[in-house]
C-alpha cells in the first residue's frame, strides 16, 4: 500500500497544483512554484508503478477502507467525497499505466 499511497499523493498533489495555479484565472511561468513538491515526489511515485497496478487490482475492501481514511485525513477531503476521490485516483493511476504502456509499445 505504500507505493499506492505515494502514487495517489502524486496525483492529488498535481491536481492541487493546478487548482492553485488557476486561482487567479491565468496560468503562467510563475505558477511553477505550485508544482515543485509534486515534481520532487515524482520518482518515488512512478518508480514502482507496475507494483502499484498489481496492488490496485488485488485490493480488498479493508485496503480500500484504509485508503479512504488516509485520504480523508491527509488531504482533508469531506467524508461524502472520499469514496469518489479514492475511485477516481485509482482509475487515473490505472489509465496512466495503460497510456505509458501504449506509448512505449508505439516507439
Amino acid at each position: 500500500m505504500k507505493e499506492t499511497k505515494e502514487m495517489l499523493s502524486f496525483v492529488f498533489s498535481l491536481t492541487e497544483g493546478v487548482f492553485k495555479a488557476l486561482e487567479d484565472g491565468k496560468f503562467g511561468l510563475t505558477d511553477i512554484v505550485h508544482f515543485i513538491e509534486t515534481i520532487k515526489g515524482l520518482p518515488s511515485a512512478v518508480n514502482d508503478i507496475a507494483l502499484v497496478v498489481e496492488e490496485i487490482k488485488a485490493m480488498d475492501v479493508a485496503q480500500k477502507e484504509e485508503l479512504k481514511v488516509w485520504i480523508k485525513e491527509d488531504f482533508d477531503i469531506p467524508a461524502e467525497g472520499v469514496e469518489a476521490t479514492v475511485e477516481a485516483g485509482l482509475s487515473i493511476i490505472l489509465d496512466l499505466f495503460g497510456l505509458w504502456g501504449n506509448l512505449k509499445a508505439a516507439k
